[in-house]
């Protein structure tokens, strides 16, 4: 009776995705002057188990590259020859050839044959020392990085929106990824490989003679000489799937089950009191009731923590990207991380790779500036690229900071103007960073391979916004820009306070609310038609919740109901309802497989008795609302 191996194919293609998460860290941490033999054995034997598993499972081709670069980490391993930079970056190339080999193994398509015996014949030249190491960029279509969707690169001119100080043309040629530029920072860049690209039309730069530059080592890098080309693996149509199975700490687990047997307690106890209701006391039974209720919410935290994961499996990835980004960017990049133990939900670590891989290119391309820029400024060659994560109540705070040139005020002005839209000079400056997610600023209609085959700014928030979060920027010109995304830690829960609106019932984000009061007449002012709420001073526009909803309401003046103050990034306003019915933690649903997106709504729940109420998005609500200068209210 022959053994079925495929029920065990995911768990292989998940192992075999860790271990190549493990090659990858551990040649990029490898000190080549003085390196490590703990962390050379944990790379071998991490090459070792791939090999060894795909001959178990058939994936030949996979084994027989393994193969070849087992080898060679064996010689490091016994001395028998030294780690060069050559080697190493022919490594890495070699590991998203292995990614792309699993994801084509997975979607069960077929492998080229002659593509895997020119790789090993590649490798084997390389490793001996007759050839310079492999360009991932010219063979394999900059899919080495692996974080988005295969798409078409347009042939499209520069779309360099330009509002950046630009003294040099970028390195990053247009042949590596053709240059989108969501670029809204002081920016200058060099190239010493390609003409400079014809000018697309914006004149948002000031441009001196292009010069040249060599392209320079990064703090977390080596310059990768040329190498053969040879065959990109085709990508695999499925590769994109999201994986659907999640390891879980067995502590979890063991905690999951001891809350489960306390909540069958409390049950039998529930039910026993209700055989003889009239032998016990009302206080004993609300008592057993509230107990139920405590045991059920700490069963629907510790299924929460299943799913949650350390950010670290996002940022875990970009000391790869900063390398290569970097490298051809011929520009120095210290990359540091922090707070990668912040846990998140499994869906969001899945959903905030692209974003987040997108957002520190863009830092590095356009934000860092050129080693002899930085020197010409007073600054370290090297730039800086900070990640980190935090808790903030229940929601979690990424931040991707760089030291470079920061945003240019007037050239995006200058642009909103160009595009009709309502500024002027005296607006805030984190109004004017927020005009480059509106689409209106990206012309191009096509997503390109333009730092690693993004999407425009506009997308980013779109895609952030839909996650139930925002992002902020801050930027101070010659010294750097901090983009900052607020985002829920789970999809499924929110803390929120109900509100009643007629004979509807909404739910307000706990974490939005500032205070929740009952206004006076003297506290009510308008401007130009305008409500407007006096509270200590400051004034806070009014949003009647029946009229956004349509529905009917118990309270017609201000002074009649209950105004629920909240903050929606930098926005104040105030929720017109009914009354507070309280606090509750509720479990979100999504509207959208059943009705189109309604403004004002980012969802609905259950609620106990059945009934289901509406979820606000304050983000949509806020939109377009003007800020209220305190001296300009009037009564």
């Amino acid at each position: 009776m022959s053994l079925d191996l495929s029920q065990f194919h995911q768990v292989f293609f998940e192992e075999s995705q860790e271990h190549l998460d493990t090659l990858e860290n551990g040649l990029m941490s490898l000190d080549i002057d003085a390196p490590d033999m703990e962390l050379l054995n944990s790379i071998f034997r991490a090459a070792h188990s791939i090999k060894g598993s795909s001959g178990v499972f058939g994936f030949s081709a996979l084994g027989q590259i393994t193969h070849v670069l087992e080898n060679q980490l064996d010689d490091w391993r016994k001395e028998v020859c030294r780690p060069v930079t050559e080697h190493i970056d022919e490594m890495l190339v070699v590991v998203d050839d292995l990614r792309a080999l699993l994801a084509s193994y997975q979607a069960e398509e077929s492998i080229d044959e002659d593509w895997v015996n020119q790789r090993i014949q590649d490798m084997e030249t390389v490793f001996k020392g007759d050839a310079p190491a492999s360009k991932a960029a010219a063979q394999t279509e900059d899919a080495g990085f692996g974080f988005f969707e295969d798409e078409e690169a347009s042939n499209e001119d520069d779309q360099g929106f330009g509002f950046f100080e630009e003294s040099e043309e970028s390195a990053y040629s247009k042949d590596d990824h053709q240059d989108d530029g969501y670029g809204f920072f002081n920016e200058e860049a060099a190239s010493a490989k390609t003409e400079p690209a014809e000018d697309p039309g914006f004149g948002f730069f000031d441009e001196p003679e292009p010069t040249t530059t060599q392209a320079a080592k990064t703090t977390a890098t080596v310059t990768p000489a040329s190498a053969p080309k040879t065959k990109a693996v085709p990508p695999a149509a499925n590769a994109t799937a999201s994986n659907q199975s999640i390891r879980v700490n067995v502590d979890k687990v063991d905690s999951l089950i001891n809350l489960v047997g306390e909540l069958v307690i409390t049950q039998s106890m529930l039910a026993m009191m209700g055989k003889d209701i009239s032998a016990i006391r009302q206080e004993k039974l609300e008592a057993v009731v509230e107990e139920l209720q405590r045991n059920t919410r700490e069963i629907q935290e510790s299924v929460m923590s299943i799913r949650m994961l350390p950010v670290s499996f996002v940022f875990n990835r970009f000391p790869r990207v900063v390398r290569d980004i970097a490298t051809k960017l011929g520009k120095k990049v210290e990359l540091v991380i922090e707070g990668g133990d912040t846990e998140i939900d499994k869906s969001l670590v899945e959903k905030l790779s692209d974003p987040l891989t997108h957002l520190v290119r863009n830092s590095i391309d356009h934000g860092i500036e050129t080693p002899e820029k930085r020197k010409e400024l007073g600054k370290s060659e090297t730039g800086t690229v900070r990640l980190s994560a935090s808790q903030q109540g229940g929601n979690i705070v990424l931040s991707i900071m760089d030291d470079g040139g920061g945003l240019s005020r007037d050239r995006i002005l200058s642009k909103a103007r160009e595009r009709g839209m309502p500024v002027d000079d005296n607006m805030p400056d984190h109004l004017v960073w927020q005009l480059i997610f509106e689409a209106g600023f990206s012309t191009a209609e096509q997503v390109t391979d333009v730092s690693g085959r993004g999407v425009g700014m506009d997308v980013v928030k779109k895609n952030l916004t839909s996650l139930g979060g925002r992002i902020d920027i801050e930027s101070v010109t010659g010294f750097g820009t901090t983009l900052k995304l607020l985002l829920p830690l789970t999809l499924a829960i929110l803390d929120g306070m109900a509100v009643a609106v007629g004979e509807e019932t909404y739910i307000v984000p706990l974490a939005s609310i500032v205070e929740s009061i009952q206004p006076s007449k003297h506290e009510i002012k308008t401007l130009s038609g305008d409500e407007l709420l006096d509270v200590r001073g400051h004034y806070w526009p009014i949003v009647r919740l029946h009229k956004t909803m349509q529905v009917d309401t118990d309270c017609q003046r201000l002074d009649e109901g209950i105004v629920v103050l909240v903050e929606s990034g930098k926005q104040r306003f105030g929720i017109l309802a009914d009354r507070l019915i309280g606090q509750q933690q509720v479990v979100i649903k999504s509207l959208e497989q059943h009705f189109k997106r309604i403004k004002g709504v980012s969802g609905a729940t259950i609620m106990g008795d059945g009934h289901i109420a509406l979820i606000l998005d304050l983000a949509s609500m806020a939109k377009g609302m003007k800020e209220i200068p305190a001296m300009e209210a009037a009564s």
